[in-house]
C-alpha cells in the first residue's frame, strides 16, 4: 500500500453507534473495527471501557505520516463535499464546514492516541480478506465504508472472502452501508 493512494477520513464514536446500532451491551464485548483508518472510534470506545482492536493497512505508517496525508487531502475532500452538497442529507451535520470540523476532530483524537507507544496493540496493520486473528476471537466485528463500496477495485470474490473472514474471526458481523456492487441496496 502506498500512502499517496489513501484518502483518510475518520469517523467518531457517535457515528459508529448510529451506523452499527451499538448498544451499551455491545461495549461490554470484544470488538474488531475493520478498515477503521483514522477514526476516533477505537480511542473513544476504550475510554468507555470497551475492548477494541482496529485493523487497517494504513497502520503501517506512523502518526506523522498519516497526519501529513490528512493535512494534504482534507481541504480537497471537503471541497468535493461542498461541490456536491446538494446530494447530501444534512441530518447529523449542519453543513460541509461542520462535517469537516467533526472529521478533523475525530482524526486528531485518533492521531493523539495512535502516536502513544501504549496504544500499539489496539491498531493492527492488517487487511481483508486475511486477518491475523483466531477463530471467533472477537464478539463483534464492524466494517464501515469499505465493503460493497469499491466494486471498481474489488470484485465479488474479494467481497465473499472478506465477509467469510469477518465471520471467521467474530461471532457477529455488522457492515455499513450494505449496498450492492452496482450501488443498489442489498435486500437481505
Amino acid at each position: 500500500m502506498k500512502l499517496e493512494k489513501v484518502v483518510p477520513w475518520g469517523r467518531n464514536l457517535l457515528e459508529y453507534q448510529r451506523m452499527f446500532l451499538l448498544s451499551d451491551d455491545d461495549f461490554q464485548q470484544s470488538i474488531l473495527g475493520c478498515g477503521d483508518g483514522p477514526a476516533s472510534f477505537n480511542v473513544e470506545a476504550r475510554q468507555k471501557g470497551a475492548n477494541v482492536t482496529s485493523v487497517d493497512p494504513i497502520y503501517q505508517f506512523n502518526a506523522e505520516q498519516i497526519r501529513q496525508r490528512i493535512e494534504q487531502l482534507g481541504p480537497d475532500v471537503i471541497a468535493q463535499v461542498r461541490e456536491h452538497q446538494h446530494q447530501f442529507i444534512w441530518q447529523d451535520f449542519s453543513d460541509a464546514d461542520d462535517l469537516y470540523q467533526q472529521r478533523m476532530r475525530a482524526m486528531q483524537l485518533f492521531l493523539a492516541d495512535y502516536a502513544l507507544p501504549t496504544s500499539a496493540s489496539f491498531y493492527i496493520n492488517a487487511q481483508l480478506p486475511q486477518l491475523p486473528f483466531e477463530d471467533k476471537q472477537f464478539d463483534l466485528a464492524l466494517c464501515s465504508h469499505f465493503l460493497f463500496l469499491y466494486s471498481e477495485h474489488y470484485d465479488l470474490e474479494f467481497h465473499l472472502h472478506a465477509m467469510l473472514e469477518l465471520c471467521r474471526v467474530a461471532r457477529q458481523v455488522r457492515v455499513y452501508p450494505l449496498i450492492g456492487l452496482d450501488n443498489t441496496p442489498l435486500l437481505i
